[in-house]
């Protein structure tokens, strides 16, 4: 998430199975993705991704 221009967003898989009270959760869960692959953009692969909206319904793109 920070090199994606979003530091605020990185959580940790601590921080994720306390709040969704869900032990031992995995990105993949729910972000879907390629839990298998060892390489990063692969493991990426077919991931959810992020869309973030403005205060005023606008679609923001990720260089903002």
């Amino acid at each position: 998430m920070t090199r994606s221009g979003h530091p605020q967003f990185y959580i940790t898989t601590k921080m994720v199975e306390t709040e969704s009270k869900h032990p031992n959760v995995q990105c993949r869960d729910c972000h879907l993705g390629d839990g298998r692959a060892t390489d990063a953009d692969k493991a990426h692969s077919g991931m959810v991704q992020t869309i973030l909206v403005s205060t005023e319904g606008e679609a923001l793109n990720d260089s903002m």
